[in-house]
This record gives structure tokens, C-alpha cells and sequence, in this order.
């Protein structure tokens, strides 16, 4: 089995609406190597995009209280999640 670090954001000046927060945080535990793929710093995922490592960062070693929907409430994992949850609202209106 493997041991997957996870960042937990219970801090209280955390805001899961900050993008700031989340990017810079998400940035200081991805690297670009030489090559100019990016790499987790903490499982060593690797992939050509940049944002590919973000996403994974998010969503398997970053825990939080969730993204909330500012249309219907729902709450999400992710902030890349919530982006894809609020396309299908665009059908509804």
C-alpha cells in the first residue's frame, strides 16, 4: 500500500474561495524538471502539463471542507470539479 501525503486546510484564515491560496499552495508542491514535464513532490506523478499536477495536487493530497456552488449549494471536492458541476447548470438556464 501506498502512503499518500495529504495537506489538511483547516487553518482558519484558509478561504476556500481563495485562488490565490490554493495556487500558490498547489505551485510550492509541483517542480518542473529539465526535461519540462511536472512532478508531484509528493508521490512523483509526473505529466507534460502543468495543470494536470495541480489537479492531482487538489484533489488526492489536499483535504478541505469542499468548493461550495454559488448556484445550487452543492459542495465539491475540487475547485476543477465545481468548474465541471457548474457547465451543467449553463444547460439549465
Amino acid at each position: 500500500m501506498t502512503n499518500i501525503a495529504v495537506l489538511y486546510l483547516d487553518d482558519p484564515l484558509y478561504q476556500p474561495d481563495d485562488d490565490n491560496f490554493m495556487e500558490t499552495l498547489i505551485a510550492s508542491h509541483m517542480t518542473k524538471l529539465p526535461t519540462g514535464a511536472w512532478v508531484c513532490n509528493f508521490c512523483n506523478k509526473e505529466s507534460k502539463f502543468k495543470r494536470n499536477i495541480g489537479n492531482h495536487i487538489e484533489a488526492i493530497h489536499l483535504t478541505s471542507s469542499g468548493f461550495s456552488c454559488d448556484i445550487c449549494g452543492k459542495v465539491l471536492k475540487t475547485r476543477e470539479v465545481l468548474r465541471k458541476h457548474k457547465s451543467n447548470h449553463r444547460d439549465i438556464f
